[in-house]
């Protein structure tokens, strides 16, 4: 459900977390996570929402794909990141705009290996659940775990350049 905005406001992107209306085009996501209440600042992400999608500025959206991409450039071992925390920690969109966050975990649900949790998109052992396969692993950058997540990456980057790039459709 991608609408459109104008090249320089918005754009819109699929969003499938459950979203609870808050005042006129306000809306709100609970994060539900062994992470919710630590911070409450955090357990809340507010969106607005466009034409059927989540509204993201481009501004937002470069400032998610350069943080990324400085990231994947440690990762290819151009610089120390934590083997031991995953994408949203090591590139630090979990902190500061929660919209980064959204625009994050929106790209991530049209991955084809999402895991269906938006706090540990990745997961690739079908005995545990992606909460737990995260805590129980100490590099969780290395072996197949590690793999899906550096496809994640990559997935989120080139669609967020894909995103980027794309103009607005104009109405007639």
């Amino acid at each position: 459900m991608v609408g459109s905005g104008t090249a320089t406001q918005a754009v819109a992107v699929k969003f499938l977390l459950p979203l609870r209306q808050f005042g006129s085009g306000f809306w709100e996501h609970k994060i539900n996570s062994i992470h919710a209440g630590s911070n409450p600042a955090l357990d809340t992400i507010h969106i607005f929402i466009h034409q059927g999608g989540v509204m993201a500025t481009k501004k937002v959206m470069k400032q998610v794909l350069d943080k990324l991409v400085a990231l994947q450039k440690k990762v290819e071992g151009d610089g120390w990141f934590d083997s031991r925390l995953g994408i949203c920690s090591n590139s630090k969109i979990n902190t500061g705009d929660p919209s980064q966050m959204a625009v994050f975990h929106a790209i991530c649900q049209k991955w084809k290996h999402y895991s269906g949790n938006p706090i540990y998109p990745v997961h690739t052992d079908n005995r545990r659940s992606p909460i737990d396969q995260y805590l129980d692993t100490n590099n969780i950058w290395i072996g197949e775990y590690g793999k899906r997540r550096k496809e994640l990456l990559l997935f989120v980057i080139n669609e967020l350049k894909r995103q980027l790039k794309a103009k607005p459709r104009r109405k007639k």
